[in-house]
């Protein structure tokens, strides 16, 4: 596939161009699941999705139990819709409980200790209440759970994760809590589709297409197998082209791409942009490695998009109290580029501040 109608379509399809989602919860629903752990910077992936939605927007969307925050699919943290967190977890929370299995059993952790802890910290969460997480290890600790070692810790919530026992509840000042998903999850809001891989699949390649089986199974955690089989699952709801041996999949809904413009946009480490495929080679030149941070990645990175390429990094700076960006360029731009790096500043320095 011609590189620039591959950039083309995925900017569209992830909307970084000019149409966007009406809502932050929307941007989450449509991509199935939008990687987190930098919660700052996943909330300003989702909110640079939309128009005109304002920081505060996206908080209150998190307060509300809109948008909720666990680990899924790699596994690692994401944001989720509320209505898609069941289904997602009990399609890949055996995957996560496989891939943390030896850690299980290198700290002591097993069937019957899971279930002290589920026990303890359903207890404990019963009712609507939503505890932080050194809340939760001194209830652990009083209730003669060894978690010395915070690792300990670590798994035993995110067993509870994967279970589909809790998951995030909302922020309290700058904490993080944790609350019962049956607690934070309405009665009849949670979609179950018949087929959750299929599901995951359509979801996929609408806001991230074209891509491969490879690049599907990279940002699932779903074997090259299962992914395969819920692509011939799909039927007419994807669509492939192939070229040069590389077969890529589109949602049969993809919209046409508007001719790809050198706007600027400033993306969060993590961005779905980024790190939802496998093969970055088309949107990130390897020349460039040298000028990121230490780990010489770009998804660590905040990076510069213009035209579907990354050109640059950025960081969060605080000037004059105010929140802003200092962007460097991997090499020397146009005016107009330099125009539109000031116009993406400020672009995030007014949500920043919102």
């Amino acid at each position: 596939m011609d590189p620039d109608e591959l950039r083309a379509r995925r900017v569209a399809n992830h909307r970084l161009g000019a149409a966007t989602f009406s809502n932050a919860p929307a941007v989450v629903a449509a991509l199935c699941a939008v990687q987190s752990q930098d919660f700052a910077g996943a909330m300003w992936a989702v909110a640079q999705r939309t128009e005109n939605v304002t920081k505060s927007d996206v908080t209150d969307a998190f307060t509300r139990g809109e948008i909720i925050r666990t680990h899924l699919l790699r596994p690692t943290w994401h944001f989720v819709a509320a209505s898609d967190l069941e289904w997602m977890v009990r399609l890949t929370g055996p995957r996560l409980e496989r891939a943390l299995s030896s850690n299980y059993r290198r700290l002591g952790l097993d069937d019957a200790e899971f279930a002290r802890t589920d026990a303890i910290l359903a207890d404990a969460l019963t009712g609507g209440i939503q505890l932080t997480r050194p809340e939760l290890m001194e209830t652990l600790r009083r209730a003669g759970i060894d978690i010395d070692d915070p690792l300990r810790f670590t798994h035993i919530s995110q067993h509870a994760e994967a279970v589909g026992l809790i998951c995030s509840g909302a922020m309290r000042g700058r904490s993080h809590t944790c609350a019962l998903v049956r607690d934070r999850i309405p009665a009849g809001l949670s979609t179950y589709p018949s087929d959750p891989a299929q599901e995951l699949a359509q979801r996929y390649f609408l806001c991230h297409g074209p891509a491969t089986v490879r690049d599907f199974s990279w940002w699932s955690g779903l074997t090259l197998r299962e992914c395969q089989l819920a692509i011939e699952a799909s039927g007419s709801a994807l669509s492939s082209t192939s070229s040069a041996g590389v077969t890529w999949w589109s949602s049969a809904l993809e919209q046409p791409a508007p001719a790809l413009d050198d706007d600027v946009r400033l993306l969060a480490n993590y961005d779905e942009y980024l790190v939802g495929y496998a093969d970055r080679s088309a949107l990130f030149d390897a020349k460039h490695t040298a000028q990121l941070d230490s780990r010489r990645n770009p998804l660590f990175t905040h990076t510069v998009m213009a035209g579907g390429r990354i050109i640059g990094t950025w960081k969060r700076v605080s000037h004059r109290g105010r929140v802003t960006a200092r962007v460097e360029l991997f090499e020397r731009a146009s005016r107009r580029t330099r125009d539109s790096v000031e116009l993406a500043v400020q672009r995030y320095a007014d949500w920043a501040a919102s």
